[in-house]
């Protein structure tokens, strides 16, 4: 299959709403996406997962049928403007699922400076884009790289000035790539129990590689449970996704260590699979930004 085959299959399966009373399973459902398949893949349905929220909290309706990006870095060497008249230009970096998905949710700024959330197409005869910059085969499937704009009419502004970063599903929509990291991780422990085992050192590798699973899932519950009970709290999102960011991190990083140190280079060069899901692993945690989100949990 493709992957775009394979992110429509995900992308169809029915997924628990944000702060609806079962955020909890939201979490797990992306657990096991990337648990199971494609951790590039599992990465692009949770961004689709991430944008239906979005426009649901706007007020929107995705449009039917559309499998969504959401394009929202900031680069200061790149800006995209939505001038007075309606018509988008520019160039955005960091932008996944370029040529794969169909429309995207991308931060802009408007022509008095306002911080805005559109709902465009991501491809189209004013549309360009260019994936060449992307050197590593970490995360390649995702088709990630800088989309330009030219004069491209935009019909859908959701939110007002600064609302997509304001608005209390923020923060709570941060713990979704944790979700996906815990899971990539938790297939390293797939991997070694469905191995026979040489020796003690593999033995413990399987049991903390199991133990730092159930650790994930837990607190994937637990900030489940606190989104449903305090769904519009931002002090306590922003407090929880950090927490939970940094910890899901630390133990994904522990899996891995753990894994390479009992078994060796050998599953690395004889696995394609195996090796790609590492290397997509240690490229997407540094979505969390390490100390500064540290230092960011620590001031509030």
């Amino acid at each position: 299959m493709t992957v775009r085959a394979d992110l429509e299959a995900l992308c169809a399966q029915p997924i628990a709403d944000l702060g609806a009373g079962r955020t909890a399973e939201r979490w797990l459902t992306m657990f096991d996406w990337a648990l199971g398949g494609s951790v590039s893949v599992a990465r692009l349905a949770e961004a689709h997962a991430d944008a239906v929220a979005i426009l649901r909290e706007g007020g929107r309706d995705p449009v039917k049928g559309a499998i969504y990006g959401v394009w929202a870095s900031v680069d200061p060497r790149y800006e995209l403007r939505l001038d007075g008249s309606g018509t988008l230009s520019g160039t955005k970096s960091l932008c996944s699922g370029l040529g794969i998905v169909d429309r995207a949710l991308v931060a802009v700024v408007g022509e008095r400076g306002e911080q805005l959330l559109v709902d465009v197409e991501a491809s189209g005869p004013t549309v360009i884009s260019d994936v060449t910059g992307w050197a590593t085969p970490a995360m390649f499937d995702t088709a990630t790289g800088t989309v330009g704009y030219t004069q491209h009419p935009v019909e859908i502004v959701v939110g007002d000035d600064a609302w997509y970063l304001e608005r209390p599903g923020f923060w709570n929509g941060a713990i979704g790539p944790a979700a996906c990291w815990a899971g990539a991780a938790a297939g390293l422990g797939a991997y070694a129990d469905a191995k026979a085992v040489t020796d003690q050192h593999q033995l413990v590798a399987r049991g903390v590689l199991r133990a730092e699973a159930a650790l994930c899932q837990t607190l994937l519950r637990d900030a489940g449970r606190d989104i449903d009970d305090h769904p519009t709290d931002q002090v306590a999102a922003r407090r929880r996704a950090y927490v939970v960011r940094h910890l899901v991190e630390r133990s994904a990083t522990r899996s891995v260590d753990a894994f390479s140190r009992a078994f060796g280079p050998r599953p690395f060069v004889s696995d394609g699979h195996l090796a790609q899901r590492v290397s997509d692993l240690m490229l997407y945690v540094r979505q969390q930004h390490g100390d500064r989100e540290l230092a960011e949990l620590g001031g509030l």
